[in-house]
């Protein structure tokens, strides 16, 4: 049977990375057989607030925690990339260190990962009214075996508690991924890519049960701005696209995020959604001008504003969030 890694990066979430801890030991005590899942962390914090809570928690003595402190902050795609190259799993689950797993997730991911696909494509719901649900026990799947299907599926939903990758059988080259996509923000999309660039027969699955989610409320504070769009064109810069034409589906996914950012900005600017990083998104290590982005497809802001939205109350938002944003913060 393949074994599984849960590989979780963090930054800055003790209580967060505890409460997810404890939900992994309650699924893993009685998990069967034992000894098929370790639990990878890899703390990018400045501090040692995490590290001496951990090493003063009941899971201090878990054989199945490897808890470590990067020396330094290496950002965050240098630390999912390092984890998925520290893995001793045949597959790893990415899980953030803020987000919570279903009552019997890890046990029905061991079940999918039996059918030894590249990747395992698992819904996250959103906290609206969130509680701890058991899904069914025969979630529906459906099953992707060209490399494009595969793309556009993993595409449509980013979050990176979403993913299970076959590990075993890959070698990465570290050093060019770190250099090509150390500060892109999207190192568990380009870790997708490399699965399936490498695969020999594609095989993907999707499924329509939620496995994971998010119970707190800061998912509310807006810090994505539509800055993220200009940094999707860094999918294309792998070698997948390359060889494969993926233009279509990396485009549709480049106006998704474009069309979203202008959404989000008239939201956050009409005072329907608070803020906290209005300026720029920081997360991603990069920080594009609010106009730059605004003039980098004008059509489709033009006739998104016009179709999509009530043209007036539109240009008079982007007004008001040129005023507000072109003053980075």
């Amino acid at each position: 049977m393949n074994s599984l890694t849960i590989a979780i990066p963090t930054y800055h979430r003790t209580r967060e990375l505890l409460r997810l801890l404890s939900l992994i030991k309650s699924q893993l005590n009685r998990l069967q057989p034992v000894g098929l899942v370790d639990v990878l962390v890899r703390d990018n914090s400045d501090n040692d607030e995490t590290k001496n809570e951990i090493a003063h928690s009941e899971f201090a003595v878990e054989s199945w925690l490897d808890y470590s402190k990067n020396e330094g902050n290496v950002g965050f795609d240098r630390n999912m990339l390092n984890l998925f190259c520290e893995a001793k799993g045949d597959y790893v689950w990415f899980i953030g260190d803020d987000d919570i797993i279903f009552e019997g997730s890890i046990q029905k991911v061991l079940e999918l990962i039996a059918e030894n696909a590249d990747i395992v494509h698992l819904p996250f719901r959103q906290p609206q009214n969130l509680e701890y649900p058991q899904y069914q026990r025969s979630p529906r799947i459906q099953y992707w075996m060209e490399t494009s299907a595969a793309v556009e599926q993993i595409l449509k939903y980013i979050k990176i508690t979403s993913f299970v990758l076959r590990r075993n059988s890959l070698a990465l080259d570290q050093k060019k991924l770190s250099e090509a996509f150390g500060v892109s923000g999207w190192m568990h999309l380009i870790l997708c890519f490399e699965v399936l660039l490498n695969s020999a027969r594609v095989k993907t699955m999707t499924l329509s049960e939620f496995f994971a989610g998010s119970l707190d409320a800061e998912w509310k504070k807006v810090n994505w701005t539509p800055d993220s769009a200009l940094l999707a064109k860094k999918l294309s810069e792998h070698d997948i696209c390359k060889k494969f034409d993926l233009r279509r589906v990396i485009g549709k996914f480049e106006r998704g995020m474009y069309l979203g950012g202008i959404q989000m900005t008239l939201l956050v600017t009409s005072g329907k959604m608070s803020t906290e990083h209005p300026a720029q998104y920081t997360d991603f290590g990069a920080a594009y001008p609010f106009m730059l982005f605004l003039l980098w497809k004008p059509i489709w802001l033009i006739k998104y504003l016009i179709i999509k939205l009530r043209a007036g109350a539109s240009f008079k938002g982007l007004i008001t969030s040129y005023e507000r944003f072109k003053t980075p913060t």
